[in-house]
């Protein structure tokens, strides 16, 4: 989630009531929204008491919005909810734990603003940068070097040049000492990661680059797919 390269606010946000910091929004296109759902803002965010660019959560159940003291929505068209800047996963029960996917809770409601003349405000799903490969190449999203090769940056954080299209955030000790503070320094929640390069069985008749031989090559090559190189910077 901490790449929003990807993501836009392209649906409205009907109403934002500052008494019960409930806001109500349109549904959106791709779906339904859930509590911990991540979403993010766009327009006049912070005349609203929000930050532009920045994750928060679906905090209650669209669904039952009167647990939050919500007024229901008048139909399925529109969700109104609460929202949270933070969502505390459970942890798992090892000397370094991680966060367990599809649980947990919300954390401090925000407090939201609705001032007379404000413009509109808009609001979209994050999604979550976690592959990138041939779809965003197709698309155009990607930034291609000049000797038409893709560099990839994985780590917590970008190095300064680097294009956000083409980073892939991993595990954050800075991140996760906001979320958890209470685990610090003594067990840390993890942050190993794994790399992962994900290739298709190609289909004979294939034309290179490809894992499988290339007998016309010159010379002739046992496979003419030459797999990225890893470079780990400090």
């Amino acid at each position: 989630m901490l790449n929003t390269s990807y993501s836009t606010e392209e649906t409205a946000v009907l109403s934002v009531d500052s008494a019960t910091h409930c806001m109500t929004v349109s549904a959106p296109s791709w779906g339904t929204l859930g509590a911990s759902t991540p979403i993010l803002f766009g327009g006049d965010a912070t005349a609203y008491g929000l930050t532009p660019n920045t994750v928060y959560y679906v905090a209650s159940d669209p669904s039952n919005p009167t647990d939050a003291g919500c007024s229901p929505s008048a139909d399925n068209t529109t969700y109104t909810f609460q929202i949270s800047a933070r969502w505390l996963q459970q942890l798992s029960d090892e000397p370094n734990p991680v966060p367990i996917q599809n649980t947990g809770h919300h954390g401090p409601i925000v407090d939201l603003l609705s001032p007379a003349g404000a413009g509109a405000l808009t609001y979209g799903i994050v999604k979550p940068v976690t592959q990138l490969g041939s779809s965003q190449l197709a698309a155009g999203q990607l930034a291609v070097n000049t000797d038409g090769s893709v560099t990839i940056w994985l780590g917590p954080t970008p190095p300064p040049d680097a294009p956000l299209s083409n980073w892939i955030p991993t595990p954050s000790t800075a991140y996760y000492r906001t979320v958890y503070p209470w685990l610090y320094p003594e067990t840390p929640v993890s942050t190993a990661f794994q790399l992962t390069l994900r290739l298709y069985y190609p289909t004979p008749g294939d034309d290179p680059p490809s894992i499988l031989p290339c007998p016309a090559c010159a010379p002739p090559l046992p496979e003419s797919y030459i797999p990225p190189t890893v470079e780990s910077a400090k």
